[in-house]
């Protein structure tokens, strides 16, 4: 029991909880998933100085930034960086299927899409422009020149097959004869190779021995087969954006436009050797983006580090900042902390919780005598005045006469055995004792916490005298037998009630030894029981607290009308207890009903991602998700309604 845990025993559990913290050292580092800022490259060829090169989405575009926007972590540990803004040239390849299936709207979107990608495009970059249908042919040859790319893209026309692979040799050939800083291929497909001469590792090895990075965007289409793009795309290590249809298309040319033309170096000094997590975020005028890599920093070492491929699905193209990309700004790997990490702070929870309940504890028992009283006892006994004056004070400050009296009825309906303004007083000490647990992770998970713990306090409250009510209510047939008993065998009415509270289990002991209590201080005892039927809200009982008071007043057998009321009170139980036996399997099927849908989207949620995107990123989705909500809301309390006995 709680009450028996001694100060030592506080110590000990407050001492158990800091050494398992001790012992979980910094929680593992945690990879962090598609961010809105890609990193392109990480160079350490030159150890301990670090170079990183990240590109920006759009929304971080308009301006240039600096080294106060951008913030780099090595293994959780945030350094000094200098960050420049990239002035190399960076030769482009758009390569356009023109196959058979791109014919239509699809090529027309294509297009002017591309056309928005070459006036996006800063004028330092030369492009050069591919089309592939039955063959793939350079179109425009790589230059300065926007106007002759403008013209070669106007001049696609659809028609054939897709040689796909003879797209990426050829246009890494074209790179093969410029002379830039850096080498990019463009590419737009709706589908898999089905005519080249080339195989896929013709092209990966023609990619990679040019140092070439691949940007694939997968059109879908009526005729789209965008997994062999995607495991292409992975290959290569290159990064793979899907543009669910012709709408999105713009969008993410555009923005990759913008990342091309925005890319930033930033520099810092390694201290970490062997695996590490680097983490890069920037913010700029309300936006928060973040990447992760986990990499192995060593002398003569240079590891590109592109984004991995992502299954064909729907690809977001505005930047947004989740609550995960600030708790991995600020504290890395926490949420990923292994079990060691996590016993710690639950023995430190459970050691607050205990603190705050013994200290509303001590001192009631009895006293030892004047003079004799140790010094442990004593500071013991400061701690529970201090305890009493909080108390008070909430009494006063924040409760109300109603206020007070309906937390009391509740917390007597429960069986705690504390006043309002101690409870309220014990729920902020184990909120504060949640707040800080949580802070170890994040403020907002800190403050989170200490707000569920406050909210659920009530609801505790609340379960627990409904409990006791339905067990008092379980045991008020056996209760009446045993003062019916009590009664026939020539006791009289006190010495029936306290043989129940002698012989009953919980909570109906506790309730008569109250009413035997109250009545041997001067309450009259008819207002003892009714004292227990409100308290308890059983309307039961309250039947039997009227048959004891009329034969009070008019007399007669009364142990015949307790078994009476009993035999009544037995087969409603009965017919109550059938009825709830029926229906056992169809309120089990509903609760196994309720949970089916949540488990099946969390499940799907994690294993395919964009499964349910257009379930739940479309307004007729969410309008759908609604009213099924609200159907199963409706359900669930038309079974409750159906499986209800009233009497």
């Amino acid at each position: 029991m709680v009450r028996a845990l001694r100060p030592v025993g506080v110590r000990l559990l407050a001492l158990v909880a800091i050494v398992a913290i001790a012992l979980s050292g910094s929680p593992a580092a945690a990879q962090i998933g598609e961010s809105e800022i890609q990193i392109v490259e990480l160079d350490s060829s030159t150890y301990p100085d670090i170079e990183v090169i990240v590109d920006v989405p759009r929304s971080f575009a308009d301006t240039v930034l600096t080294s106060s926007q951008f913030a780099l972590q090595e293994g959780g540990v945030r350094r000094d960086i200098d960050v420049e803004k990239l002035q190399e040239s960076t030769a482009i390849v758009l390569a356009v299927d023109t196959s058979g299936s791109m014919a239509g709207d699809a090529l027309l979107v294509a297009k002017q899409s591309a056309l928005a990608f070459l006036d996006e495009l800063p004028p330092q970059h030369p492009v050069a422009v591919v089309g592939f249908g039955d063959t793939a042919s350079v179109i425009s040859p790589l230059g300065l020149d926007r106007e002759a790319s403008r013209a070669a893209v106007d001049n696609l026309v659809s028609g054939g097959e897709t040689t796909l692979f003879d797209a990426l040799v050829t246009s890494a050939e074209v790179l093969g004869e410029g002379d830039a800083d850096r080498y990019a291929v463009v590419l737009l497909s709706d589908g898999a190779d089905t005519r080249s001469e080339a195989t896929v590792a013709e092209a990966t090895s023609a990619l990679d021995a040019a140092d070439i990075d691949l940007y694939s965007v997968g059109l879908e289409t009526g005729d789209s087969k965008l997994v062999e793009l995607a495991e292409l795309t992975g290959d290569v290590d290159g990064r793979y954006l899907a543009a669910s249809d012709l709408s999105q298309l713009g969008a993410v040319y555009e923005d990759l436009a913008a990342r091309l033309a925005n890319q930033y170096r930033i520099s810092f000094e390694a201290t970490s050797k062997g695996p590490v997590e680097v983490l890069v975020s920037v913010a700029s005028e309300g936006n928060l983006a973040v990447a992760s890599t986990t990499t192995e920093l060593a002398p003569a070492l240079t590891i590109s580090v592109p984004t991995p491929a992502a299954s064909p699905g729907p690809a977001p193209v505005e930047p947004q900042t989740t609550f995960e990309s600030v708790v991995e700004e600020i504290a890395p790997g926490r949420l990923q902390a292994g079990w060691v990490f996590w016993a710690g702070v639950g023995a430190l929870f459970f050691t607050f919780t205990v603190i705050a309940y013994q200290v509303f504890s001590m001192g009631r028992s009895t006293p030892p005598r004047r003079g004799l009283e140790p010094r442990s006892r004593q500071n013991d006994r400061r701690l529970s005045g201090l305890a009493d004056w909080a108390s008070s004070v909430v009494d006063r400050v924040f409760l109300d006469g109603s206020r007070r009296g309906a937390m009391n009825a509740a917390l007597d309906r429960a069986g705690l055995n504390v006043r309002p303004g101690e409870f309220i007083v014990l729920t902020a000490c184990v909120a504060l004792a949640g707040l800080a647990i949580g802070w170890v992770v994040h403020p907002l998970v800190g403050a989170g916490l200490a707000a569920v713990i406050a909210v659920s306090a009530r609801f505790v409250v609340g379960y627990m005298g409904m409990r006791r009510r339905n067990l008092f209510a379980a045991q008020l047939d056996s209760t009446l037998l045993v003062l019916a008993s009590s009664l026939r065998a020539g006791h009289g009415v006190q010495r029936a009630l306290t043989a129940v509270a002698e012989e009953a289990d919980a909570p109906t002991s506790e309730e008569f030894t109250r009413v035997v209590a109250e009545t041997r201080i001067g309450r009259d005892l008819i207002e003892a029981l009714q004292g227990v039927a409100d308290r308890l809200g059983n309307d039961d009982f309250d039947w039997v607290v009227r048959a004891i008071a009329i034969n009070r007043e008019l007399g007669g057998n009364l142990s015949e009308v307790l078994d009476n009321v009993g035999n009544t009170i037995r087969e409603r139980n009965q017919l109550r207890r059938q009825v709830r036996a029926l229906s056992a399997e169809g309120r089990l099927s509903a609760l196994v009903l309720y949970i089916l849908p949540f488990g099946v989207a969390g499940f799907v949620r994690m294993t395919n991602p964009g499964y349910l995107a257009e379930l739940t990123e479309s307004n007729v989705g969410m309008i759908f998700i609604g009213l099924a909500i609200v159907a199963m809301i409706g359900g669930g309390a038309w079974i409750k309604k159906i499986v209800t006995v009233r009497f």
